[in-house]
């Protein structure tokens, strides 16, 4: 057998989906992956990824999600490369052995890209999250300077195979979940963005990116009204997001109140090619034991990682209206607070194909206006490039145009 076809041998074997990986079975994809990452860079790319995918089903199944991918997320099976379009490109990005390494399909090539210090890398991630949502919003210089160092370290470099590309999808690892890489900025003077180059999508690993499904024009929208609550809610921009959806020409099937419920919610996301828009409450899991929930009305059954295993879902975009249900992260006191898996990790490995989520918290009214963006164009443009318009439009008018306010949505799962 050649010396590459034994690299790739036996790289994902049957197994029970609810044992825990093995440790030999990570140290083999381990040696395949640095044997190929030098003479290979295709290879190494879904070694790379097949090791992401074990630890993002383990991740899962801690959280007590139970539903079908879950086996070939943890057997490690090596996926296989997506059929790209010439102007769609994506980016590989692999933590081992105290580096990250970087790998660039584009135009039907894998390119394998310098390896960065994974030291230096989290620093600069740690330093720029924690800017962008705690740091002085009017005068922004800082973040933006921070913004530009991340992207010099991560795609400034493959900048010049990325020409005529106006779609990247990110596959990040580790801390580099929490990077917002539409926000990344290329050029200080003038100031620009990577979201005025090219529309990014993301995913937690290649097994969890799927082709977009075909969107109906039938839509559910959920609005919780939550008791004892201090603030009004629905809020009014959870309203104006409706009526966003109406004007785009969808059939809108409103749930409100007390009918807006978990069950509802799981059940909506079963129908094959629709649209759900949550509109509540997120809770992110930053305490030891707890896993990330989107909060219901009248103190019932949460939506949690578990329960979205549950019942398979078929739906084509899911929208997340609630603060910081993607992948939140707090890094002050020099403390590290991440959850280990997300709501984006468990809707995505439940079936849906698209799911549309903030990673920070984001106020009434900029949700609604960029959504209203999103909306217009989603079913002309497909979900990636709606939501890429969006940001631009808020972007130019945002003085100054600070990405806390529109950046904090990024889509992940499928790209189109």
């Amino acid at each position: 057998m050649p010396v590459l076809a034994l690299a790739l041998a036996g790289a994902g074997c049957r197994r029970d989906p609810g044992a825990a990986p093995s440790p030999t079975g990570d140290r083999q994809l381990d040696a395949r992956f640095a044997f190929a990452r030098e003479r290979d860079p295709a290879l190494a790319l879904r070694l790379g990824e097949a090791l992401k995918c074990r630890a993002v089903g383990a991740a899962l199944a801690a959280a007590g999600f139970r539903g079908e991918a879950l086996a070939a997320l943890r057997e490690g099976r090596v996926p296989s490369l997506p059929a790209l379009r010439p102007e769609e490109a994506l980016l590989s990005l692999v933590v081992r052995g105290g580096e990250l390494h970087r790998f660039l399909l584009v135009k039907g090539k894998v390119r394998a890209l310098p390896a960065r210090p994974l030291a230096r890398i989290e620093a600069a991630v740690i330093g720029a999250r924690d800017e962008l949502e705690l740091g002085e919003a009017e005068r922004p210089e800082e973040l933006f300077r921070r913004l530009r160092a991340l992207d010099r370290e991560l795609l400034e470099d493959a900048t010049p195979v990325l020409e005529g590309v106006t779609q990247l999808v990110v596959l990040p690892d580790g801390l580099l979940r929490a990077v917002p890489f539409h926000a990344l900025v290329q050029t200080l003077a003038p100031l620009r963005f990577v979201v005025e180059e090219r529309a990014v999508s993301q995913a937690p690993c290649l097994g969890l990116l799927r082709p977009a499904a075909g969107l109906r024009q039938s839509a559910i929208a959920l609005l919780p009204r939550y008791r004892g609550a201090t603030e009004e809610f629905p809020l009014e921009g959870a309203r104006d997001e409706l009526a966003s959806i109406e004007r785009a020409g969808f059939r809108l099937q409103r749930v409100e109140g007390e009918n807006a419920t978990a069950e509802r919610f799981e059940r909506a996301l079963g129908a094959p090619g629709g649209l759900v828009h949550f509109a509540g409450h997120g809770l992110p899991g930053f305490e030891a034991g707890r896993a990330p929930e989107l909060v219901f009305a009248g103190g019932g059954r949460a939506v949690s990682v578990a329960s979205l295993g549950a019942q398979p879902g078929a739906a084509a975009v899911a929208v997340l209206g609630a603060c910081a249900a993607a992948y939140p992260a707090r890094f002050r006191d020099g403390v590290r607070r991440v959850p280990s898996t997300s709501l984006v990790e468990g809707l995505l490995a439940g079936g849906t194909r698209a799911v549309l989520a903030a990673s920070w918290t984001v106020k009434d009214r900029f949700s609604a206006r960029l959504l209203a963006g999103f909306y217009r164009d989603l079913p002309r443009v497909g979900a990636g490039r709606a939501l890429a318009a969006a940001q631009r439009e808020w972007r130019r008018r945002l003085v100054p145009p600070h990405p806390r306010y529109w950046g904090a949505y990024a889509l992940y799962g499928a790209w189109r």
